[in-house]
């Protein structure tokens, strides 16, 4: 399965959807998908990182560049993670794409999708049944919060010696993968007029990085961490967070973690207001307005209130569980099995599907007879296939045995003519090459014969590409009813 993800990364826009876009990435490439990314070239793009982790990405300067590439690669899923993005383009890459999802935070624009996650706290009340087609699925509230396995292995590891009387050593400070305003900065200044020990954690795009640096090495019970990849372990052993809202709280409540939390963005205001309000964070809204008294004052109170911390915890671990990335993946993945490509031998009641195939418009201009087939003729036609030794018709099913295709050996004494039609909604999905490779293995496993040959219409490029793909060679052309065709063969080797 080929996915590509369309998402973008800045010191503007910050590094939230790349990195949770990069969680499901990751878990699907462990089921075998191809995952290629398309990302904006923007000061602060994470396209090194990316890189890192072993996946191709395309850099683009527009979406129309973005849409020349899925015109060439032709994904069976793309993925949006792109609050520029609506229907309007989405609807654009439905002829390049099998699959649509989009993942959202915002519910103010209409989509075009297959299904669409918003993993926020609160998104079922946000009326996106109202913005998407009839027949998306909808994926809505922390339950499917794209989470990376170590939260999840993580998880039952810690919080075990927390109870009632729980204390408050050790502060984690992380506002985000680029924080352009330094709350950071503002957020330590404040701790360090605390006896705790303190783990700042900081993105590679994080523009403040070097004066950071200098702070910091000046203290030591601070340690500064940049761009890790073991946040788990990290949060795993702090006992407070002061952080920005976004992906990163639904890490902070897997793993059972309190937090002071500031607003850096509008797509984090209405979701931390209502964590909020349930008592799941102390927010102290937005960055502009936070001061070093204020972070001062709450950690002051925090650091009291023992019980409160206890219970945030656990509310948190309640409703984050951190087994959302796989639920995702599962939704994204349970039709696979209807993808797994079965040939058997046709049967009597294959009759009516087989006669419905053999007269769709398309099938018909590129076959020899070109004339519509009448039920009659078809049943007696039918009747002699299927009976006849010289004749090995497959029919071609999913996993789930709804059929697809069939495929046709006629037998001669020098020669075996081999024929392929597939239902329209099944054509274009690149499932020939399959089917022909399958068709010729269980045809040369039945039967004694080194040689097969296909007639194409010349103008039929994508099966002439797929035969060749499949190890067939053209050796000239023949007219057949007064129409030309290229003729292609394929000998068994051993």
């Amino acid at each position: 399965m080929k996915i590509i993800f369309r998402a973008d990364a800045s010191v503007e826009i910050g590094t939230g959807h790349v990195m949770r876009c990069l969680t499901l990435a990751e878990a699907l490439k462990e089921k075998q998908a191809e995952v290629e990314f398309i990302c904006l070239d923007l000061p602060g793009n994470l396209a090194s990182f990316i890189k890192t982790k072993a996946f191709a990405i395309n850099m683009v300067s527009n979406n129309l560049q973005a849409l020349s590439i899925l015109e060439e690669k032709r994904p069976d899923w793309l993925i949006i993670d792109n609050y520029d993005i609506d229907e309007s383009w989405e609807k654009k890459t439905r002829p390049f794409v099998k699959k649509i999802m989009v993942i959202d935070d915002l519910a103010n624009r209409k989509h075009d999708c297959d299904i669409l996650l918003d993993q926020n706290y609160g998104a079922e009340e946000l009326g996106y049944e109202k913005i998407v087609p009839p027949n998306c699925k909808l994926l809505l509230g922390p339950k499917y919060a794209l989470l990376r396995k170590e939260f999840l292995e993580a998880r039952d590891k810690i919080r075990q010696d927390k109870n009632d009387k729980y204390e408050i050593n050790k502060i984690m400070i992380f506002m985000g993968g680029s924080d352009p305003e330094n709350i950071t900065e503002k957020a330590l200044d404040a701790v360090l007029d605390f006896n705790l020990h303190i783990d700042v954690v900081i993105g590679a795009s994080n523009p403040h990085k070097q004066k950071l640096e200098k702070k910091i090495i000046k203290y030591k019970d601070v340690v500064l961490h940049t761009q890790i990849s073991n946040m788990a372990e990290i949060m795993a052993n702090a006992d407070l967070c002061i952080g920005a809202g976004g992906s990163a709280t639904w890490e902070r409540f897997c793993i059972g973690l309190p937090a002071i939390t500031v607003i850096t963005a509008e797509n984090q205001r209405v979701i931390t207001e209502k964590l909020s309000s349930v008592g799941l964070v102390e927010n102290l809204g937005w960055n502009q307005e936070v001061t070093h008294d204020m972070i001062s004052s709450c950690l002051q109170k925090m650091i009291y209130s023992s019980h409160k911390l206890y219970i945030m915890s656990d509310m948190g671990m309640k409703i984050v569980d951190g087994k959302g990335t796989k639920k995702v993946g599962n939704e994204i993945l349970q039709n696979e099995e209807m993808k797994e490509i079965f040939l058997r031998e046709a049967q009597p009641g294959d009759i009516e599907n087989i006669f419905k195939l053999s007269n769709d418009p398309d099938v018909r201009e590129v076959s020899i007879n070109k004339e519509k087939i009448s039920w009659e003729d078809h049943v007696l036609w039918y009747k002699e296939k299927i009976n006849d030794i010289n004749t090995l018709l497959l029919a071609v099913e999913n996993g789930h045995s709804s059929f697809l295709g069939q495929v046709r050996f006629d037998i001669m004494k020098d020669m075996t003519i081999i024929s392929i039609s597939l239902i329209k909604e099944e054509r274009g999905k690149g499932l020939g090459l399959e089917i022909i490779k399958k068709a010729c293995n269980y045809f040369f496993t039945k039967f004694s014969k080194k040689k097969i040959k296909a007639y194409i219409n010349p103008d039929n490029i994508s099966s002439i590409k797929v035969f060749q793909k499949a190890g067939f060679i053209q050796h000239g052309e023949e007219i057949k009813n007064q129409n030309k065709y290229l003729v292609f063969y394929f000998e068994k080797t051993t």
